[in-house]
This record gives structure tokens, C-alpha cells and sequence, in this order.
């Protein structure tokens, strides 16, 4: 009962507030004097002589016409004019053209007619005002964009990630309009409505964009290429290895060192006899050969050269078993190089007689009076082991002989692999611990031993020089190469001494330097200047402190068949596995 009395009295107060408000007189004659039973706490607030009920409204303005920007106050008119309760609810039918405070301020937005509309408080009259915005006339386009360009060129690569092309108006702030946007060839690349391309085919097409209204066109010209390759090729021309020995690696070489698409597809005409995947692993599987090919999966370029391999058999292997047998391998005329040389174990000259290894081959000198070379040109698999406490020492006399390694110079055709080279020392001129002079293949090698060079000509640690033939156009031919090495050594400091190649005239790729290990300034590799010849030299390697050379990680490109890291050891770095027993 007492809940039912409270809310009659709230619906009371509330109907004679609002009767109050809107100015509606409430007669306090005899017939309605307050009763007994009333509640007290409703006020009824008499008029008075001076208050005037809204009949109707009107905005004072015909119409409103303004520019971008622009603002100005609506007002409104009452009638009787000495109404009393004078407040106005203001909206508008588009804010997107126009927009209005509650105090009736008017903001232009952008061109387009609207309306705005004024509310009584009470009463609900209604008054209606179309507002027309325009384009300032400094803000009128006079041009249009695409990437900032009324014409030009845009290339991408068919495998590069879409981009969305940028439509704007000249000036920067002008009205931005209607427009289209098409391509000439669908076939070659789309594009969205918001700008956005969609690559399909290699060419080129024409991206028009067409505003209507203020007659205005912007043409440019896409091009879809072959992400920065226009040829590929191989790196080498042969591949020797025994069934169930390590696995060897070959490499697409492209046109351009940069390469966004660096994918291909690798093909065994024989895979019974050798197997290659699409990362360039190769597996001897039988006695044979074989030939691999390369075509590049974006523009289906297909290397000019191909790559023989030849799975030897077991008794046309050259074991090396002891120091002694790797010393007689000097004896051998340069034909007789041409050979599959495996490590069967690791060699170790300390355990040996041999307190100076004589280099394998014979540097016959240039110039008049030069005798010819004998290079090895074979291919020498370390099989995963090591060759330990070597000391070459190419000194005559007072005299550094010239090209100084474990090979003094490297045939086009030849390969060390899967080979470490640790403790001893090399000394003399154009050194380096796998070869003095390097035309061949120098693939996943450890090198911890010291080089000990004058102050001239040029010194590294894998190889005093790597170099090659230069064909037309600046083609590298029968070039040396260096692929996945470890170098933890040290060298004597002098201007020509580097850590990886004395100079470089080829390629180098994922070599890396032990950074504790040498001195601050000695540079990696020093590249032919451009009097020398085409400027083709490329080099990727990294010098790492000891705790980065510990981490796997850091090694994540690398063949885990090849090479293994152990976590557990202290100052461990990665080493070769061993491979096959000989």
C-alpha cells in the first residue's frame, strides 16, 4: 500500500512540473485547493502575469551557403516574441556535409547541401533551413597523382609483396573528387579500387586514374619483372662424391647479387645415380652419373650450363690415410690431380717426420721466363676430419715463395670441401691455409691456424687470392668461390694481410670471422677497384665474437648434415661431422 502512494505522488510531481515548464496555467480556484491527503512536497509554480506560452518558431536565415570550413550562427525567432521558454533543440540531416552545436554554430564540412532544423523545447515547433556548402575556390584540384607522378615507371618483382599506389589531387589540400582507376592489362596486374595491385604475369601495363568532374588524368606505366634476376646459371660444372658420403651443395648463380626471388628448381636427369632437392643438396646414391639443371621459379630462367655429377667407385677413390700420403700428393703432374681425394681419418703432422709440408702443385711464376703451373684440379673431400699442426713454411733462403697453402694454386674444376685446418702455421707470399691462389670451389671449412706474411702483396686466411675470368658484359666464368667458412686464427697485422682472401675477385658467402681474434682494423677482404676490371666482386661474411660463433643459431642457414655444434662442450664452435669410412 505505502509502495503504490509513492509512485502516484512521483507521476503527480512529474505532470505538474512539466504542465509548469511549458507554461500551461494550473488553476488554484475553491474547486482545487490542495486537499488534505496531498503530498507537501509538490510546488506548483504559479505563471505569474508575465508568462507567455511558444506558438511557433522560425530560423531567421533563408538559407545558409558556405565554403569548406567556414562557420557562422543560426538563430530562431519566436512568436509571440515575449514567449518565455526560448530553448532549441538543433541537428542536422548529413553531418558529414555540415555539422551544429547546440548553441545553433554551423560548421562546413565538405561541399553538398543539407538541412538543419530547429526543435521548441515544448511544444515541438519546427523550423527547417537547407544549407548549401561549396568548394573554396583555392582548394579547386588542377591535378592528379599516382605516387606523386602525373607519368612515369613503377617496377616490382611478381613475387614482392602488393603494394596500394597513392591517388592524390594537385594541390595537396584540394577537394578530393571522384575518380576511377584501371589497368591496361588484366593479364599482367589488377588493381582495386582503393589503389591496391595484384601481381599475375611478368610485362608491363599502364595504371590510368580519371577524375571526371574536373577532367583529370594520371598515367604510369607498372612493370612486373623477375625480381632482380633477368638470368641464372650454375656454379660449377661438375660434382664428385662416393655413394654414402657426406652430401655436396650446389648454388644457383643469378644475374644480380641482390635477388628478392632467390628460388629455383633443381632437376636429376639420373636419380638413381644422384638425387638434388630444391635447397641444391646433393646425394650420391649409386655408381654413375648424372646431370642437374636449374630453372628459377619466378620467370622460369633456365641456367645455360648444367652440372655433371659422378658417383666414383670405392677403388677409384684416393684415400688419405696418414701426413705422409698427403705429402705425396706434390709428386703428382697436374692431370694426375683430376681425382676424388678423400680424408679417412684425421691427419695429424705432429704424429709424422714432417716438421715442413710442401705445398700440392707448383706455381710456375708470370711473365717472361714463367714456367707452366701445376694446379690441382680435383676435387679434395676432408670428409669431415681435419688436417692438424701443418707448417708450411715457403721461404728459400731469405725469399717468400709466391702462393702458399695447403694447394698452391686451384684449377676452375676443383673443390675442397668438408675439410678443417687447425693448429700450424703457413708462411710466404699470396698465402692462404687452403690455397694460395683459389679458381676453384672452397666450400665448408674450419680454419684455425696462423699466418705469418711480409708487409706486401695480398694474404688470407682461406685463400691469398680468389679470382677468376670475366666474361663480356661483366659475367664471372670459371670463378673462384668460397661458401661456408669458420675462421678462428690469427694473422700478423699488416696493410695486405685480410682474414678471409687477401683480395677478392669473386665471390664469398657466409664466412665467418672469430672478432676476438683479430686486430682492430684488419679488414676482411679487400675487392677489385674498378681500373682493375668489372666490378662484379661480391662478399657476404660477418665478423662474430666468440659467444655468437657458439650459437647455433647464428649458423641457421647452414646444412646440419655437413656441420654440428656442441652445446654442452665450453667454447665450443661448430665442427664437420664425419663422414664415410674409408
Amino acid at each position: 500500500m505505502k509502495k503504490r502512494l509513492s509512485i502516484g505522488i512521483f507521476l503527480l510531481m512529474a505532470v505538474v512540473m512539466l504542465i509548469s515548464a511549458c507554461g500551461t496555467p494550473a488553476s488554484n480556484g475553491p474547486n482545487n485547493s490542495p486537499n488534505p491527503g496531498d503530498t507537501p512536497d509538490v510546488t506548483v509554480v504559479p505563471p505569474g502575469p508575465t508568462y507567455v506560452r511558444v506558438t511557433s518558431i522560425a530560423i531567421e536565415q533563408d538559407s545558409f551557403v558556405l565554403v569548406e570550413g567556414e562557420q557562422t550562427q543560426a538563430s530562431v525567432t519566436f512568436a509571440p516574441a515575449n514567449a518565455t521558454n526560448r530553448n532549441i533543440f538543433w541537428s542536422v540531416a548529413n553531418d558529414q556535409i555540415a555539422t551544429i552545436s547546440d548553441s545553433g554554430a554551423i560548421t562546413a564540412l565538405r561541399d553538398g547541401v543539407t538541412t538543419v532544423t530547429a526543435e521548441s523545447f515544448c511544444g515541438g515547433f519546427i523550423s527547417y533551413r537547407v544549407v548549401t556548402v561549396a568548394v573554396a575556390s583555392d582548394r579547386v584540384a588542377t591535378g592528379i597523382r599516382i605516387n606523386g607522378m602525373e607519368s612515369g615507371t613503377i617496377t616490382v618483382g611478381r613475387l614482392s609483396d602488393p603494394i596500394t599506389l597513392s591517388i592524390g589531387f594537385v594541390p595537396a589540400l584540394a577537394n578530393r573528387r571522384a575518380f576511377t582507376i584501371k589497368s591496361s592489362d588484366e593479364s599482367v596486374a589488377t588493381v582495386a579500387t582503393n589503389g591496391r595491385l595484384t601481381y599475375w604475369n611478368l610485362g608491363s601495363t599502364y595504371i590510368t586514374v580519371i577524375c571526371q568532374e574536373e577532367e583529370l588524368t594520371a598515367t604510369i606505366e607498372l612493370v612486373v619483372d623477375v625480381d632482380g634476376t633477368t638470368s641464372v646459371d650454375v656454379d660449377r660444372r661438375r660434382v664428385w662424391g662416393a655413394v654414402g658420403a657426406l652430401p655436396a651443395y650446389v648454388r644457383p648463380v643469378f644475374s644480380a647479387h641482390v635477388v628478392q626471388d632467390r628460388r629455383v628448381v633443381w632437376t636429376s636427369n639420373n636419380p638413381g645415380v644422384a638425387t638434388v632437392d630444391n635447397s641444391g643438396r646433393v646425394t650420391f646414391v649409386s655408381v654413375g652419373t648424372a646431370t642437374l639443371s636449374v630453372v628459377t621459379y619466378c620467370g622460369t630462367f633456365t641456367a645455360p650450363d648444367t652440372i655433371e655429377v659422378r658417383v666414383v667407385p670405392a677403388n677409384e677413390i684416393v684415400w688419405i690415410r696418414t701426413p705422409y700420403e698427403l705429402q705425396a700428393l706434390d709428386n703428382l703432374p697436374e692431370a694426375a690431380t683430376d681425382r676424388l681425394f678423400m680424408l679417412a681419418n684425421d691427419i695429424d703432422f705432429a704424429l709424422s717426420t714432417i716438421t715442413n709440408f710442401n705445398p700440392i702443385g707448383f706455381d710456375g711464376g708470370e711473365g717472361a721466363g714463367a714456367l707452366p703451373h701445376v694446379r690441382f684440379m680435383g676435387t679434395f673431400d676432408g670428409n669431415g676430419f681435419a688436417i692438424r699442426n701443418m707448417v708450411i713454411d715457403g721461404r728459400v733462403a731469405d725469399e717468400y715463395l709466391f702462393n702458399v697453402g695447403l694447394f698452391v694454386r686451384t684449377h676452375q674444376n676443383a673443390t675442397v670441401r668438408n675439410l678443417s685446418i687447425i693448429g700450424g702455421s703457413v708462411r710466404g707470399r699470396i698465402v692462404g691455409a687452403v690455397a694460395g691462389y683459389n679458381r676453384g670451389i672452397i666450400e665448408n671449412v674450419f680454419v684455425q691456424t696462423q699466418i705469418i706474411a711480409p708487409a706486401f702483396n695480398w694474404n688470407g686466411m682461406v685463400a691469398g687470392g680468389n679470382t677468376g675470368v670475366f666474361a663480356s658484359g661483366g659475367r664471372m666464368r670459371d670463378s673462384g668461390r668460397i661458401y661456408n667458412v669458420i675462421v678462428d686464427s690469427s694473422i700478423n697485422d699488416n696493410d695486405n694481410n685480410r682474414l678471409i682472401a687477401g683480395r677478392n675477385w669473386s665471390y664469398i658467402e657466409g664466412v665467418f670471422v672469430n672478432a676476438d681474434r683479430f686486430a682492430t682494423g684488419q679488414m676482411l677482404n679487400r675487392g677489385m677497384t674498378a681500373a682493375q676490371g668489372p666490378r662484379t666482386t661480391y662478399m657476404d661474411s660477418a665478423a662474430l665474437t666468440l659467444a655468437q660463433l657458439q650459437q647455433a643459431s647464428t649458423f641457421a642457414s647452414w646444412s646440419n648434415a655437413l656441420w654440428t655444434l656442441d652445446d654442452i662442450a665450453p667454447n665450443s664452435m661448430p665442427t664437420l661431422r664425419p663422414g664415410l669410412a674409408g
